[in-house]
């Protein structure tokens, strides 16, 4: 079992930055705090579309995360470049649908601008699907959901074996446009 702020890996990226991935830690809370203030402001392909999180809000996510990376129940996994954040994913066990859906994790991936294209994000994708199926017991799905337009990312699941099982059509405002919602999943 991993604990917080275990290291997982030194490597380096495509246009030879040095990176590490890591299990978040509980003094991320601020740097975590300024990377998806950045995230939401830019207004990419997140959840998040110009929303301030305040540092309190980022220390409960924080202190959510440790208590659920040490039951077993997610991967958060952050990528650090000279001691700044510029990537999180993780998977997270489904607890919305209680006992029923406790085999399916949900995956969600962000990657700052300036290191988009530079095989962070699929490096960490692979590092995060990895430790969620060795951390987390009992996990048989992993599943997302992606814009319809975001086809860097659609082809990023796809080489990784994601599959579609779903297209809500215009099931997400991005932008002022309405656009499918796509539901992928990997049987792991």
């Amino acid at each position: 079992m991993h604990f917080p702020g275990a290291k997982i890996e030194d490597f380096t990226s495509k246009s030879g930055k040095k990176v590490i991935l890591r299990y978040i830690q509980e003094d991320d809370a601020v740097e975590l705090c300024r990377y998806i203030n950045e995230l939401s402001k830019e207004d990419t392909f997140i959840r998040f579309s110009g929303e301030t999180i305040s540092l309190g809000e980022e220390q409960k996510y924080v202190q959510d995360q440790i208590a659920k990376i040490l039951r077993g129940d997610a991967t958060p996994i952050v990528v650090l470049h000279d001691d700044t954040i510029i990537g999180h994913s993780s998977v997270e066990r489904n607890f919305i649908d209680k006992k029923r859906g406790l085999h399916i994790g949900d995956f969600g991936l962000s990657v700052a601008r300036e290191y988009r294209g530079d095989w962070i994000g699929q490096k960490l994708m692979e590092t995060v699907i990895e430790q969620a199926k060795t951390q987390m017991h009992d996990l048989k799905i992993i599943r997302l959901n992606v814009y319809g337009s975001n086809s860097a990312a659609q082809n990023l699941y796809k080489k990784m074996g994601f599959q579609e099982y779903g297209r809500l059509p215009e099931g997400v405002l991005y932008k002022k446009e309405y656009l499918d919602l796509i539901e992928m999943y990997l049987a792991i």
